[in-house]
């Protein structure tokens, strides 16, 4: 499964902590397995410290730092 990094979800978010995700070779998506949670540590979040898929989304993503 992948979201392109240009995507505002979870999997993207410097704030999920998912498991599993990565950057595919082109740089163009971020990979993660079927069925993968994930974390919310942004304190700024309304959905802080629950499970979320990594398609989810909120008001308060900054982009992953792995993304360039």
């Amino acid at each position: 499964m992948s979201q392109p990094v240009t995507a505002k979800v979870c999997a993207t978010c410097q704030f999920w902590e998912g498991v599993m995700r990565g950057i595919s070779r082109d740089g163009k998506r971020v990979e993660y397995k079927p069925g993968a949670k994930g974390t919310c540590t942004n304190f700024k979040s309304s959905r802080k410290q629950q499970s979320l898929s990594p398609d989810s989304s909120c008001g308060a993503w900054l982009r992953w730092s792995a993304i360039r």
